[in-house]
């Protein structure tokens, strides 16, 4: 049985214009036309969805056209990716062509939902050039620039890089605009058939605003659009930078934000640091005080003067590796050797290494002797300050702190993610700001590769024996919340997963490739921000805007999203120049989303919502052809409640009910609140159990008639194999993976589901 056969709008859309559902004076004015057809002008067809828009375009083509309509109507929507070629190319080229035959008056362009590429005046998007960027709202921008071009960034596909660019305003009228909200908090509002991208590899796919769902993914530039932390402004890096250099547009600004603490400050702004910094030791007390600088300095010598510590004026003259020890140079293998030694004594007399250990403990716990004295004094301090100093040194030369470090950078550069050793800032308990280390930060995604031991790692049972052990539990926790809180994600990997390649491949990646927004198992070149909800906020006078070289500009927020085709003006010059052979019929939601050259060009006619009355009878006399069994008027009432006079969907609604038998209130209820992850489910479980047809059948349903996007089925069928008893878990995830990746390469989406359905039929046996 065909397709068509199995949708019920397809079966019964109606084959002539009395056949149309309500709409009796569009009907009367457009029979009162046709009967001149040489003589039709331009049509502008706008109302709500499911009213007969559409239909009643594609009668009126075989009205003019007879049998021969297919061959010259083309239908088109205006808010195709390809809006630029279409409307300069693919419609210039049909309507220039005049054919002569018999019967042909001329030749007809179908152009649905002409009036969807736009965004909410108050979005605010980048302009100016990469050196010199700067944000305006589009409202801010059609004040002050008109039709006038100004500069812009916008990508581009060849090198996947942010290029210089020009672009000017567009006025797009009305439209019902949806809110997307993404999990790091952004948003943007645009309408239906917007469109954002997805770039996966050299691949640039177009997703518009209606096929975004929770998880959807959309193309963004946050970690090269960035903002300064001391004056907000937008800078443009185009690779990612260490350290401060990552959080401010110069170094005039860095300085100022964090008290001009740099060598380039001026003698004044020395002096009064200086002095702040008197005032602070001062008010420390202990500090400043002569006791403590005394006993600070004759702990010092006396230590040197006894050869505990080697002599400060004599540092340098030792090489590299040899070190000192009680003022004598000692080679490495004196030294192995020694502590071998000692290794193997104590070994062989635990007796004596536990004597020792109680004197120790009792000689450090003395509050007379030495140790606390030295404690007192403030000397192992100024140990631990250069301790630190030389670590951070050793850092800054080496790259990494560890070999953990070094093994998870190799990861990341094998994986092919960009990533910088950075220092975020954070706000600390006392409400002063500190600089946070962060071990890879990618994009937006901070990772933190934590030892086992002293981070305190569950999976190893590691119990928090000592207070630095504690103290690490309460940092990493602070840390983390106030990056999230930032807008960061953080990842945290441990060093007992880095030392298991299984874990790796099955965990470590996954975790990764998740949180940086990498789909298809393959890292973008471009980041991608991941929605988080989407909801209808209503009418809004909308704008939006014609980029030059691109097809493409970038919100404030760094999303990357499409420009209009500028396709009215366009298309208004077209129809003045083939109006002899062409004429066009245009099919929007709403005329005020049409220029007023065009709308002046046209014969308007403006759909109403349904009433019930129509609905109810057109649902009746399909239930009547249909033969099915109802429980009488109320059935049609209720779906004309659930539906609200889209025809289209009261019709898809009343087959979904029959499915079941009888269609009753219950069962239209039950239809219309069903979720698409149940009915996924059952689509699996057929292919599973080898039953291709009724899966392929089901799925063809869901997408075209519901509407589902291809992704979300993949993900729902992802998450049904976890109920369903199959034979082969591994290979049925594999061929998921598989359909995925090419979804995102751009692959047909209906023929992929079709073929990893078979695929799936081919294993069998999956049961409940």
């Amino acid at each position: 049985m065909p397709i068509e056969d199995l949708m019920w709008v397809e079966k019964y859309r109606p084959a002539r214009l009395d056949d149309v559902a309500g709409q009796e004076s569009i009907r009367k004015r457009l029979e009162a036309l046709l009967q001149k057809k040489e003589q039709l002008p331009h049509l502008l067809f706008a109302g709500p969805p499911g009213s007969g828009k559409t239909t009643t375009a594609l009668l009126v083509a075989k009205e003019i056209l007879g049998d021969q309509w297919r061959d010259y109507t083309l239908v088109l929507n205006a808010s195709d990716e390809r809006g630029i070629d279409v409307v300069r190319e693919r419609i210039k080229t049909f309507a220039r062509y005049a054919d002569k035959r018999e019967g042909v008056p001329f030749r007809l362009v179908i152009l649905d939902e002409s009036d969807e590429m736009c965004l909410n005046p108050d979005t605010k998007i980048l302009v100016g050039t990469l050196d010199d960027l700067r944000e305006a709202s589009l409202r801010e921008l059609l004040e002050s620039k008109g039709r006038k071009r100004f500069r812009l960034p916008s990508f581009g596909e060849k090198g996947l890089r942010l290029e210089d660019d020009w672009g000017r305003i567009v006025p797009s009228g009305r439209a019902e605009l949806y809110k997307v909200t993404f999990d790091d908090g952004r948003t943007v509002e645009a309408s239906s058939e917007h469109p954002f991208f997805q770039v996966q590899g050299r691949v640039v796919k177009t997703i518009r605003t209606k096929e975004l769902s929770k998880g959807s993914t959309v193309a963004e530039f946050s970690d090269r659009i960035l903002r300064c932390y001391g004056c907000s402004t937008p800078f443009y890096r185009a690779n990612p930078w260490e350290g401060y250099e990552h959080h401010f547009c110069s170094t005039s600004c860095r300085n100022e934000y964090f008290g001009t603490l740099s060598t380039q400050r001026p003698p004044e702004e020395r002096t009064r640091i200086r002095a702040l910094a008197a005032r602070g030791m001062k008010e420390k007390g202990v500090y400043e005080s002569p006791d403590y600088r005394r006993k600070r300095s004759e702990t010092a010598h006396r230590l040197i003067r006894e050869g505990r510590i080697p002599d400060p004026r004599t540092w340098k003259k030792f090489a590299k590796g040899q070190g000192a020890w009680m003022g004598k140079k000692l080679p490495l293998e004196h030294r192995k050797s020694i502590s071998d030694g000692d290794r193997r004594y104590f070994a062989e007399h635990p007796e004596v290494k536990e004597e020792i250990s109680r004197h120790v403990r009792t000689a450090l716990l003395d509050p007379t002797g030495p140790y606390q004295r030295l404690v007192r004094s403030g000397f192992f301090k100024e140990a631990s300050k250069r301790a630190s100093a030389a670590s951070l040194a050793s850092w800054s030369k080496k790259g990494f702190r560890s070999k953990t470090e070094e093994k998870m950078a190799a990861l990341l550069d094998s994986w092919g993610l960009e990533y910088a050793r950075e220092r975020v800032i954070l706000p600390a308990p006392s409400g002063e700001k500190y600089p946070l280390a962060v071990d890879f930060m990618v994009g937006n995604v901070a990772i933190f590769v934590n030892g086992c031991w002293w981070h305190v790692c569950n999976r190893c049972g590691v119990e928090p024996r000592y207070e630095k052990q504690k103290r690490n539990m309460v940092k990493d926790e602070r840390h983390y919340r106030e990056l999230e809180r930032l807008g960061y994600r953080v990842v945290v990997v441990w060093e007992h997963e880095l030392n298991d390649p299984l874990i790796v491949s099955k965990d470590v990646v996954p975790r990764i490739f998740h949180m940086v927004g990498v789909s298809g198992g393959h890292p973008p070149k471009v980041r991608h921000a991941r929605v988080a909800s989407i909801e209808k906020i209503g009418m809004s006078d909308v704008l939006n805007v014609n980029v030059d070289g691109n097809r493409n500009f970038i919100l404030a927020n760094g999303v990357l999203t499409h420009n209009t085709s500028d396709g009215q003006t366009a298309l208004r010059r077209i129809m003045e120049e083939n109006s002899k052979h062409t004429r066009f019929i245009l099919v929007c939601n709403y005329s005020s989303g049409i220029i007023e050259p065009l709308q002046s060009r046209c014969a308007i006619f403006r759909f109403q919502r349904l009433d019930e009355a129509s609905v109810t009878q057109h649902l009746e006399e399909i239930a009547k052809k249909e033969k099915l069994k109802h429980s009488g008027d109320a059935v049609f009432g209720e779906i004309y409640d659930a539906t609200q006079g889209d025809l289209r969907q009261a019709i898809n609604l009343l087959q979904a009910a029959s499915a079941t038998g009888e269609v009753t209130i219950d069962a239209v209820k039950s239809v219309s609140g069903a979720a698409a992850k149940a009915r996924v489910f059952e689509i699996v479980k057929a292919a599973l159990e080898g039953d291709f047809e009724a899966a392929r059948t089901k799925m063809i349903e869901l997408t075209r008639v519901y509407g589902i996007p291809e992704r979300d089925f993949l993900k729902y069928a992802n998450e049904s194999l976890g109920s369903l008893k199959v034979p082969d878990m591994a290979k049925a995830i594999s061929i998921l993976a598989e359909y995925d990746f090419r979804l995102v390469q751009g692959a047909q989406p209906e023929l992929q589901l079709t073929a990893m359905l078979a695929q799936l039929s081919s294993l069998k046996g999956g049961r409940d």
